[in-house]
């Protein structure tokens, strides 16, 4: 899901949440039972997702500046259903439960744009590539 680039963080906001990740470092992993969720400021991040724990990854999306990561696990509170990894540098804010519930406060516009677009977690596609 992509953020609206007219909304701007405060600067203190940023300071406090943003979070800086190198190449091939990992925002998360499939079966983490973090609640993160992330805003990529910056970069790009590849998604990967296995069938099950024996599979190979497989890429299922790529995601840059502005785009949200890791939001379904506010809401239904499960582990990690895919890997996202840093492909470039890449700059975040990093928003914990408390923190997301500032963000429905502070933005609502993408408060109803996260709550249209949530779907069901993804099933990874045909293989094309290996992680």
């Amino acid at each position: 899901m992509s953020c609206a680039d007219d909304d701007e963080f405060p600067p203190h906001l940023v300071d406090r949440l943003a979070k800086n990740f190198a190449p091939g470092e990992a925002l998360m992993r499939q079966g983490d039972e973090t609640m993160d969720l992330f805003i990529l400021l910056e970069g790009e991040v590849d998604v990967f997702m296995r069938e099950s724990d024996e599979s190979d990854a497989r890429q299922i999306d790529t995601l840059g500046s502005g785009d949200m990561a890791g939001e379904m696990a506010q809401f239904d509170g499960l582990p990690r259903s895919a890997d996202v990894i840093a492909k470039t540098a890449t700059r975040a804010l990093s928003f914990g439960t408390e923190d997301f519930h500032m963000l429905f406060q502070l933005h609502p516009r993408w408060s109803r744009k996260l709550l249209q677009t949530r779907r069901a977690p993804r099933t990874a596609p045909p293989p094309s590539g290996k992680h």
